[in-house]
């Protein structure tokens, strides 16, 4: 995935704004095209997190998919540290 989460929803903003959808309309528009349209290969449990919210708003939905970004970060971070060759384990 190149582009962030961020980027996505303020494109998707200015999207919406062309159409002239009402605040509500456009939010709930926005909404689904994120909860929808994620198809990046590591974000498919966020999808499903986004799918289990009853009432999902778009700010918690922007929420759910920031953090698993960051997270996805971390673990790729973590896998790297992981893969370092242990040469030696003691126990204290």
């Amino acid at each position: 995935m190149d582009e962030n989460v961020d980027s996505y929803v303020t494109c998707l903003r200015t999207l919406a704004k062309t159409c002239n959808f009402c605040d509500t309309c456009a939010d709930s528009l926005i909404r689904d095209r994120i909860s929808m349209g994620i198809r990046y290969k590591g974000y498919e449990n966020s999808q499903a997190d986004l799918l289990k919210v009853g009432k999902l708003t778009l700010k918690e939905c922007i929420n759910i998919c920031c953090s698993a970004e960051t997270t996805k970060g971390h673990m790729k971070v973590m896998s790297s540290i992981v893969k370092e060759d242990i040469h030696k384990v003691s126990v204290h």
